[in-house]
Order: C-alpha cells, then sequence, then structure tokens
C-alpha cells in the first residue's frame, strides 16, 4: 500500500517535480515517466531506514531547551499556512534591510537546526578580541590609542525619573515644602490616622 501512495504521488506530482539529470529520459513526459513508475512498483524495494535512536528522551529534551527560547523570535514569524508555508522577518547583513523570507516548514526546521549544538557545544556570536570578555580587556586600549575621553554614564535615580515624569520631587513635603527624608517604616495605619499625623510627619518627628 504504502508502495502505491508513493508512485501515485509521483505522478500525481509530476508537473511539480524537478527530473534530474539521470532521469532526463524517463520523465521527458508524463507517459513516459508513469511507465518509469509502474516498472519500479513492480520491483522489490530497498529502503534506507535510520537505526532507531535509543536515546530518543534525552534528544528531545535536549532540543526541547531550544524551543523555549528559539533562535527566531515568534515577533518575527509573519505567516503560517496550512500549505506548509512560513513566511518570517529578518534583518539582512548584506542590504541592512528588513527582508521577508517565504519557506517550507522542512525548509525552516532545516535552518533551525543549525542553531542547535551539539551535546556539550554553545553557539558563540562573537569569538577572538570581539568576545565580550576580551572586549572589555582592551576598551581601555582602544581609549588611550584613540585619544577618545571616555564619558562617564549620568547615574539616573528613581527621584530623577519621578521628577522628569510628574513635574513633582517625590521628597518634597506637600504641605511645608521642606526636604524629607526616610527615617523609619510604619505599617498598619489607615489613611485618617496618617491625616491626622500629617504635622509630625512633615517635621521628620516619628509618630504612633
Amino acid at each position: 500500500m504504502w508502495r502505491y501512495r508513493i508512485t501515485r504521488l509521483l505522478s500525481r506530482k509530476y508537473p511539480e517535480l524537478v527530473i534530474p539529470d539521470g532521469l532526463a529520459a524517463e520523465g521527458s513526459s508524463k507517459r513516459d515517466w508513469n511507465r518509469f513508475l509502474d516498472i519500479h512498483y513492480r520491483r522489490g524495494w530497498n529502503v534506507n531506514v535510520s537505526r532507531v535512536m535509543d536515546n530518543a528522551t534525552h534528544v528531545a529534551v535536549y532540543s526541547g531547551s531550544y524551543l523555549k527560547k528559539p533562535p527566531v523570535p515568534m515577533s518575527r514569524l509573519e505567516h503560517y499556512a496550512s500549505q506548509d508555508e512560513i513566511g518570517l522577518l529578518y534583518n539582512s547583513h548584506r542590504t541592512k534591510r528588513e527582508e521577508y523570507l517565504l519557506m517550507s516548514g522542512d525548509e525552516f526546521m532545516e535552518r533551525f537546526s543549525w542553531h542547535v549544538a551539539d551535546k556539550g557545544g554553545r553557539m558563540v556570536r562573537f569569538y577572538g578580541f570581539l568576545s565580550p570578555a576580551k572586549r572589555r580587556l582592551l576598551e581601555e586600549v582602544v581609549y588611550v590609542i584613540t585619544e577618545t575621553v571616555r564619558k562617564t554614564a549620568r547615574q539616573i535615580t528613581l527621584r530623577g525619573i519621578y521628577q522628569r515624569l510628574l513635574k513633582v520631587d517625590p521628597l518634597k513635603c506637600v504641605l511645608c515644602g521642606s526636604q524629607m527624608r526616610f527615617t523609619g517604616l510604619k505599617r498598619g495605619y489607615r489613611l485618617t490616622e496618617l491625616v491626622v499625623m500629617h504635622e509630625p510627619l512633615a517635621r521628620m518627628r516619628w509618630c504612633g
């Protein structure tokens, strides 16, 4: 039954097949192609099947770790059709632009497998002097050679972010305008109790 299905599929998909040069004579026409399939259908077939893996569970677990965080984010997958078509957005290093690629499911899985490292190995994006460890060591040398003044990043505090967004200083008392400082933490007060204690709080006195 399975041989019949294979030969029927090859016959039905004849217009879409890419006939290799070795079968150019047999595939010159659909009639010749069907005759070729019919002859081989009657013969015995030798099928090369890979040996069943003894550690299929370990292989599935190892590959599953890459499926949790794949090399291609799900946001890049733009399209998936039932006709086994996958549309992918990617940044081309050649054109420096975002391009769209349409491929089959088998081709997508083949390219995906390229990013799965062998057992005990790691995928390295940058190596040599471009590796993060070496880059930190060479930063000081690069600054000296290029005579570049290294700029220190300005430290942004939560207070500064609050002031920039809300235009209000969170450490300034809304009642007297004095600068507040943290002296302690008390929990469990109701809003009415806090309103009553507003003066001691503004004067930095311990309440409760």
